[in-house]
């Protein structure tokens, strides 16, 4: 009887499970995991050829096994285990660090973790022609132009990652970026990480399970920013920490906890900033997206203010500026914000900002295939200064002005 009754038990759990596996078929190839950062497989069609016939098992795998029922509560349950016993990360885009900080393996983070590959002189110049056509482009129109580059956190919480990874260069991405901004072009970049690493001895500037910077590195980030853009504008008057009204929240969604499948299972005690007195709201143009939806974060936006002695700005972003735009849209009378890394000029056409404020995460400046300029304002900088996308091995020679 007890085998008979194990048995039965068995098998209606594997018929419960089947079905309500079969159930969740329906859900689209197009839905984009919220843990993973992927679509879900799509369920592979089968043709009557042999190489149809042989991919179909692989294929149809994977597509039952993202819609397995309970697949994610399984998989975190074994992920925490496996996280809290080993200190063992599940996921290849996440490193654990020491004292439960994470830090992202993926999207330019691993170079500046292992310090290596070191950018080189053809990646720089690249940089340099890419910024100091726009900023050209930008002043032929009376156009402001400023660029900042947030950095990883594993720049700013060097002390936090493993040992194992080799000694990173003396001289980071970003540092010989901005060096060479300097001494070739007239691009205002502004180097934020002095701010960061300063206020990192009074608090926590970085989520520790998340590759953003928290409330408050942003506001430090911004006023950074916003005091060098003071400079062009005495109008603007920087927020203050009196303007903040500071507290503490428990902060469960990281998204390198949830590449790891851990969403809400290792939350972390954070700081948040709100804005007293706000004086920006959001602007009917465009519509403002929801933000929070996966499908829509990167959506354009804009903020207002009722203040005509204020400038009106255009920000290119990318994810760092989503906990920063707050504290821009105070100093505005009209600011959007743009997810963009190429230089659409139709859209700064539109806007006739006085100011365009370029954000680009660190790590991004290991990938330089993400930035393009239209042939209008390449051609905007003079032909000495000449610079092509690293990997180009036709243009091996590429000379940078100022530089050896």
């Amino acid at each position: 009887m007890e085998k008979l009754i194990t048995t039965a038990f068995f098998v209606v759990t594997i018929f419960v499970f089947g079905l309500l596996s079969a159930a969740r078929w329906t859900i689209s190839s197009k839905t984009i995991s919220t843990d993973e950062k992927r679509r879900l497989a799509g369920c592979p069609h089968l043709r009557l050829n042999r190489q149809s016939i042989a991919a179909f098992p692989a294929g149809f795998t994977l597509f039952y096994n993202d819609r397995f029922a309970f697949r994610n509560a399984l998989l975190s349950t074994i992920n925490l285990a496996q996280y809290k016993i080993f200190g063992f990360s599940t996921s290849p885009r996440v490193l654990t660090g020491r004292n439960d900080w994470l830090f992202f393996l993926d999207g330019g983070d691993a170079e500046i973790l292992r310090g290596v590959p070191a950018i080189t002189q053809n990646e720089i110049g690249f940089f340099v022609r890419l910024f100091e056509a726009r900023r050209a482009w930008l002043a032929a129109r009376n156009i402001r132009y400023v660029v900042f580059f947030p950095p990883s956190k594993c720049s700013i919480y060097s002390e936090k990652i493993p040992a194992g990874f080799a000694e990173p260069n003396k001289r980071s991405r970003q540092d010989e970026v901005l060096a060479a901004l300097k001494a070739n072009t007239r691009v205002e970049a502004v180097d934020i990480r002095p701010a960061l690493l300063s206020g990192k001895k009074v608090a926590r500037m970085y989520f520790k399970t998340d590759t953003h910077w928290n409330r408050l590195g942003a506001f430090v980030g911004y006023l950074a920013v916003i005091n060098r853009i003071r400079e062009w504008f005495p109008s603007i008057k920087p927020l203050t920490d009196r303007d903040l009204r500071m507290y503490d929240y428990n902060f469960g969604n990281g998204d390198l906890a949830c590449m790891m499948g851990l969403r809400d299972l290792i939350p972390e005690v954070s700081c948040a900033c709100c804005i007293e007195k706000q004086r920006a709201h959001f602007s009917s143009n465009p519509a403002l997206p929801k933000l929070t939806d996966e499908s829509h974060h990167k959506d354009p936006f804009a903020t207002e203010v009722n203040d005509p002695a204020l400038p009106s700005a255009l920000c290119f972003r990318d994810s760092f500026m989503q906990m920063s735009f707050l504290y821009f849209g105070e100093n505005f009378r009209r600011i959007r914000y743009q997810w963009e890394f190429d230089f659409p000029t139709a859209i700064i056409e539109k806007e006739k900002p006085d100011i365009v404020i370029q954000e680009i995460t660190e790590r991004c400046l290991a990938r330089s295939g993400l930035f393009n300029n239209p042939p209008e304002v390449e051609r905007m900088i003079p032909s000495q200064l000449f610079a092509v996308r690293p990997g180009d091995e036709q243009l091996a020679q590429t000379k940078i002005v100022g530089t050896n």
